[in-house]
């Protein structure tokens, strides 16, 4: 129920930005050894990968945080030089924000000569990223690792298993099978995938993949909170309304029978609807082995009892690796727990979850109309399109404009974001169809309401010869009377591919469209509002509030009538036509 600012955004003809913040930092490691003089590429093998790696500069997002390594450069590949050649591993653009210049210049001047040490150089470049959060490596090499010991798929096991939150996607160029084991093993220890890559055509649209799979990611976002496993703990941390995130212990998970059970307590309001969503984040890259594994949201009550209906259960497809949402609503009289239960043995050690809080005020509906369906057709695809990818996350989608077309990507075995502003009175309907020849893989286009509901899904296998186009429409208009489609704001489009192992891409063209006439909501009945003193029990590593108020078109969900909510401690009051937006008391945290 919030729409924040007016207006949409759009990405220039040509352009394709990755949408979304904290890109994933990036280490690319090419492979500059002697045997990349071997020409038949067509050409050098040297070249060709240079090529590839300067257009992929050329076209990586501006927000992108990358560095540059090569082995080979700085010996011959003598016996007399093997010592000084498997310790030659230069860092060429150390991984920082996107410098093009820099890295084009160091690109061109690579020169190929000496040896192979891959398990040295996946060592290398782990130094070389930041110490904590998610971390990726892009490798390209055209042969097998001639310095082991360490044998690379030792190290990338052992890098695994210092619990470095490290990925490592590998693309072998023109190799044999003893190689491609090696290259593939290295994937598989870090959770990352591997692809062959036959000739510099290949080789190009492979490490673009590999690069645009390895930054992108489910942003986490919120203020960090800590769960307990007891709802009598005196250590119980309240969420307050915003968005939280929190870490969960789920390592004893040793069968399927396991559970995890995880208590929060809510803050309460009399007469005020509770809104919750839950996601867990599958790490990127790690699928499900022919199981599920199942998350559940539940709101009790003072006495521990279910509040209402107020409890929902998702399960993690096998082959999929899209975050898993959970949104409840509860109107019973004193929601006071969620208790969240992760069950099943495959989950991983730690899994990262969002939370978001929302408290929304007892209204006066009798002017606003009852619940109405109403028919609408798939909106029509625009001949000129824009060229926009979603984004790696709901905290980053991309904002979209109802009536134009846009040309996007998506990688088997992720999901893209965008957002549209959805007012009282209107709909939403969406038609998303292939753009180019891709691989069979099932696609699925989906809706999801403001506090990321899941509403409606179209899912069609898309192949070569056949790709039946995505059609989604809400089949009611959306009012406030209504059971379903009772909130306004920015609605959440996602384009989802299936696929485990090696990332590859299907393009598309996503049309949207809102008809309808916007019309009143409810009347709210606000008390004056109260400061809120504290935010509850949290980590006592993180930062303290700030007394500056953080709402912002970019960061909030919007509003698009005069509603109020409750966000991160504050009473949050938005206006219509100029989309004005006031802070009436001190809020932290990203709401």
């Amino acid at each position: 129920m919030f729409l924040i600012g007016a207006g949409a955004s759009s990405a220039s003809a040509g352009v394709r930005p990755l949408e979304g913040d904290d890109p994933v930092p990036t280490m690319i490691v090419l492979d500059a050894s002697s045997s990349m003089l071997n020409d038949d590429a067509p050409g050098l093998r040297i070249d060709a990968a240079k090529d590839a790696a300067i257009r992929l500069v050329e076209t990586l997002p501006s927000d992108a945080v990358v560095g540059l390594q090569a082995y080979g450069t700085g010996t011959g590949d003598s016996d007399a030089e093997e010592a000084a050649g498997c310790k030659d591993i230069k860092t060429l653009v150390p991984v920082g924000p996107l410098d093009r210049e820099a890295l084009v210049s160091q690109i061109s001047e690579i020169e190929a000569s000496g040896y192979t040490p891959i398990g040295n150089a996946l060592r290398a470049a782990a130094d070389e990223l930041p110490a904590d959060g998610e971390r990726a490596i892009v490798l390209v090499s055209d042969g097998i690792d001639v310095c082991a010991p360490p044998s690379p798929c030792d190290v990338a096991k052992e890098l695994a298993n210092e619990g470095v939150d490290l990925t490592i996607h590998t693309v072998g160029f023109k190799v044999d099978a003893d190689a491609r084991a090696d290259l593939q093993c290295i994937a598989d220890a870090t959770g990352g995938t591997y692809a062959d890559a036959s000739d510099a055509a290949q080789l190009e649209s492979t490490l673009e993949t590999k690069v645009t799979y390895a930054i992108t990611g489910y942003d986490v976002e919120g203020t960090p909170i800590r769960a307990v496993e007891d709802p009598n703990s005196p250590d119980l941390a309240t969420l307050h309304p915003g968005q939280w995130t929190d870490t969960i212990d789920l390592s004893d998970h040793s069968s399927a029978d396991s559970e995890t059970t995880i208590y929060y307590a809510l803050e309460e309001r009399e007469g005020w609807t509770q809104y919750v969503a839950v996601t867990a984040v599958y790490p990127t890259g790690v699928t499900l082995d022919g199981s599920s594994a199942h998350l559940r949201a539940t709101v009790l009550s003072a006495e521990g009892s279910a509040c209402g209906e107020a409890t929902d259960t998702r399960t993690f497809a096998t082959d999929s690796t899209t975050p898993l949402t959970i949104s409840i609503a509860a109107n019973c009289d004193d929601p006071a727990l969620l208790q969240v239960d992760f069950s099943q043995e495959l989950f991983p050690p730690d899994m990262d979850i969002e939370i978001l809080s929302r408290l929304e005020p007892p209204a006066d509906a009798s002017g606003v109309p009852a619940p109405e369906e109403r028919a609408v057709e798939a909106p029509t695809a625009r001949s000129e399109t824009v060229e926009l990818d979603g984004a790696p996350s709901f905290n980053g989608a991309v904002e979209i404009t109802p009536g134009q077309t846009y040309r996007g990507q998506v990688l088997t075995g992720e999901t893209r974001y965008y957002k549209v502003p959805v007012e009282w009175g209107q709909q939403l309907s969406a038609l998303a169809v292939p753009a180019a020849d891709g691989p069979t893989t099932g696609v699925a286009v989906e809706v999801w309401d403001p506090m990321r509901s899941a509403l409606l899904r179209d899912y069609q296998v898309w192949d070569d010869a056949d790709a039946t186009p995505l059609e989604v429409a809400t089949p009611e208009v959306v009012r406030y009377t209504s059971d379903t489609y009772h909130l306004d704001g920015f609605y959440y489009v996602t384009v989802a591919a299936n696929g485990a192992g090696e990332p590859v891409p299907w393009e598309f063209e996503l049309t949207v469209d809102t008809p309808g006439d916007v019309e009143a909501g409810p009347v709210y009945d606000l008390p004056t509002p109260t400061p809120v003193a504290t935010q509850g029990a949290q980590d006592p590593d993180a930062p303290a509030p700030s007394d500056s108020a953080t709402a912002s078109p970019e960061n909030d969900s919007g509003a698009s009538s005069a509603v109020p909510w409750i966000a991160g401690g504050s009473v949050v009051v938005l206006g219509a036509g100029a989309g004005a937006w006031y802070v009436l008391s001190r809020r932290r945290g990203r709401a």
